[in-house]
């Protein structure tokens, strides 16, 4: 892959990255923390709003940050592979814990009495995506700074 294109690869997984982490803290600290203050019976109907509004953005972002991960994985110049391996691994464990932890959790959310249990759950375990995606970004500099020459 020719040098600049790569470049352009990892600037976009900053960019992406620094998306999904400024998203994913606004859920933790805003949205999810909300839930609780709808009151029993317009919770289902808010909770699935929330969860239509957000999916296709989320989806949108995760996939583009799955498909750059790779793309660079695959396409590395040699002396950067481990970082851009750590990249990929975080990208798959924030995958693994939306699909396995998140998702499940929300969708026992669309039932009202489970609201207050689900939504404690879904704060706690919510903290790996956080702190994943956290660490993720970090990496993302540091992909850009060793590619740049820092």
């Amino acid at each position: 892959m020719p040098e600049h294109i790569f470049l352009i690869a990892v600037i976009f997984n900053l960019v992406v990255s620094s998306f999904m982490v400024g998203l994913i803290w606004l859920i933790q600290l805003v949205s999810y923390p909300l839930f609780s203050y709808v009151n029993v019976g317009d919770f289902q109907k808010y909770h699935s709003r929330h969860v239509k509004k957000i999916s296709p953005i989320v989806a949108l972002a995760m996939t583009l940050e799955a498909s750059i991960a790779l793309i660079l994985l695959i396409f590395t110049p040699s002396d950067s592979v481990g970082l851009l391996v750590i990249n990929t691994l975080l990208v798959c464990l924030i995958w693994v814990s939306t699909a396995f932890i998140q998702i499940p959790y929300h969708q026992r959310l669309e039932f009202p009495k489970n609201q207050i249990l689900y939504t404690e759950k879904l704060i706690k375990t919510n903290w790996i995506r956080t702190i994943l995606w956290t660490f993720k970004l970090i990496i993302s500099i540091w992909v850009l700074m060793s590619f740049v020459g820092f």
